[in-house]
């Protein structure tokens, strides 16, 4: 059955989203920007999700920048407040599979 030998022999040349590094949890004081990174890789290039507390964060949002320079993954956030403290998490999935991380942001005045 060639058809099914051909999908077989695709997902074998693809590979698993993986994190080589991943962003940190930190305390910050208000007022200051902060940038989460992580390192990652996966065949076919994985989606990136960015959330909050849940909260999927948009590319175009004005307290967000999202960074995508390929396999260097980076979440910046502006003018830090207190309502920014929460849980930030980065989904990469693909094809292959999918994978999480998470990291917690504390602000301090």
């Amino acid at each position: 059955d060639e058809v099914m030998q051909h999908a077989s022999d695709k997902k074998l040349r693809g590979k698993i989203p993986k994190f080589y590094s991943v962003p940190h949890n930190r305390v910050v004081e208000e007022g200051s920007t902060l940038k989460f990174q992580c390192a990652i890789s996966g065949s076919p290039m994985p989606k990136i999700i960015w959330d909050k507390d849940g909260q999927i964060i948009q590319a175009n949002d004005k307290k967000f920048s999202i960074f995508d320079n390929k396999d260097l993954q980076s979440l910046e956030i502006k003018n830090i407040r207190q309502d920014d403290a929460g849980l930030y998490r980065i989904t990469l999935e693909n094809e292959m599979g999918r994978i999480e991380t998470t990291a917690r942001l504390e602000v301090i005045r």
